[in-house]
């Protein structure tokens, strides 16, 4: 049966009308702590209270193996589950504990009174820019400007200073968001792309007023989460690798992620999106700390090593090749990119890196199937991209690897994706001539498996 906790905020509460309805368009996707900072990819909360309340009852355990910024683990506290979630990424762990640890709202407010009076007091004080040194390999002066720099650096040292961990958290999050506002990076977009020197010249950001508007929008999301959570549930986290999950057999009661939908070469650049945020994370104000949970090292790692695919241009031994055989999908589309390559002569195969992310995942299916209790559902929200213009149906193959692993595909539910931050079409080059337009990724699968 579905149902709804129900709760006084009405952003929280469905309608009969609308439970067929997976689109959400125009929904408020910002409530209570999902809008502290911005993460590449998130599953919309909605989608994950809806999940959580029609395959788990209270007080259960949910999973989120691929947890990012930890989207589900709120939407669990607030239904009053409690929660695990897993990730490589220790940007998105940090922001999984700032979002998920509910605060006094009066204790928050007395602190954020005196941290903005200090900090808006120094920066007043320091008409010109301070000299912020940071290591030269890091190119810090290349994305953000010398006054950008200095009033960072003013924020994150006076933000050190508070002695309650939470709290500093809590800010250190919000100013982590500030330093994405206010860089040379351009808006809305998760990789690295600078903005052109045209762009440069207009960009003037202040990063008082945006610090301050940010993280007064972000006490007003706390109130709302101290409201609502449910004390009594825990979450765990975990900086680890889906593929070999440190968990018991049986020990979950359900599972909902969205894993990232292809290797981060071809695809979303988490180590990308998050080095610099990692690197300003590390520095409190006068250097670089070496600190495991904001390791900015670890953001390259994560793109060309750790991820699902990572190792796009390594050996692919026949171990790997096999999940061809466990796929007639991915073996058909295996042949249908060769042959597109082999007529664009293309120097380098997108083949190593697909088959590549589609192994690990199946390794990852196993350990969530490892783990789930007998009768437990394991929810991915997952698209469709493209390769060489050619549609990889990652639904498809998710649901035929899954079944190599032991689950039963319950339903498969499509939902429009409103809107995307990347363009919504591209044209496919064919030996530098443009020969078509395709789809982004436009719709979202919600595959329902049962162990």
């Amino acid at each position: 049966m579905f149902f709804f906790k129900q709760v006084s905020l009405d952003r929280f509460v469905e309608t009969t009308e609308s439970i067929n309805d997976w689109d959400f368009a125009g929904a408020d996707t910002q409530y209570a702590t999902h809008g502290i900072h911005p993460y590449p990819a998130r599953m919309i909360p909605q989608i994950a209270n809806r999940l959580i309340n029609n395959y788990s009852l209270p007080y259960q355990t949910v999973l989120d193996p691929f947890c990012g910024s930890g989207g589900v683990l709120v939407e669990s506290r607030l239904n009053s589950r409690n929660s695990i979630g897993v990730d490589i990424n220790p940007l998105a762990l940090f922001l999984a504990k700032v979002k998920t640890t509910p605060i006094d709202p009066d204790r928050l407010q007395i602190v954020w009174q005196k941290l903005k009076q200090d900090i808006t007091t120094e920066i007043q004080r320091n008409k010109r820019p301070q000299l912020v040194v940071f290591p030269k390999e890091l190119h810090i002066e290349r994305w953000f400007k010398p006054r950008v720099i200095s009033h960072l650096a003013i924020i994150r040292r006076i933000i050190e200073e508070i002695e309650d961990d939470d709290i500093k958290d809590f800010f250190l999050a919000t100013f982590s968001a500030t330093v994405r506002f206010t860089s040379n990076n351009r808006p809305n977009e998760y990789k690295v792309y600078r903005l052109s020197e045209e762009e440069l010249k207009k960009h003037n950001p202040d990063v008082l007023k945006k610090f301050i508007e940010h993280t007064e929008k972000c006490i007003e999301g706390m109130k709302d989460f101290y409201k609502q959570c449910d004390m009594k549930t825990s979450v765990e986290l975990k900086l680890a690798d889906t593929r070999n999950l440190h968990l018991q057999n049986e020990s979950v009661d359900l599972i909902v992620t969205s894993p990232p939908y292809g290797d981060s070469h071809t695809t979303v650049g988490y180590g990308q999106f998050s080095k610099y945020l990692l690197i300003w994370l590390s520095f409190d104000g006068y250097k670089i700390k070496r600190l495991q949970r904001f390791d900015w090292e670890m953001a390259r790692k994560i793109d060309f090593e750790l991820g699902l695919g990572g190792n796009a241009f390594g050996e692919v031994t026949k171990e790997i090749l096999e999940i061809t055989n466990e796929s007639e999908t991915l073996y058909n589309l295996v042949k249908e990119i060769d042959k597109t390559e082999r007529e664009l002569k293309a120097k380098h195969s997108r083949i190593p890196a697909l088959v590549r992310y589609f192994y690990d995942l199946r390794l990852c299916l196993f350990q969530m199937y490892r783990v789930l209790r007998n009768d437990g559902h394991s929810c991915i929200v997952i698209g469709n991209r493209s390769v060489r213009g050619i549609r990889i149906a990652t639904d498809k193959i998710v649901t035929e690897l899954a079944k190599g692993v032991g689950f039963k595909t319950e339903k498969i539910i499509f939902r429009n994706i409103p809107s995307k931050r990347h363009p919504i079409r591209q044209r496919w080059m064919l030996a530098g001539r443009p020969q078509t337009w395709i789809d982004n990724i436009l719709r979202e699968s919600i595959i329902i498996l049962k162990k």
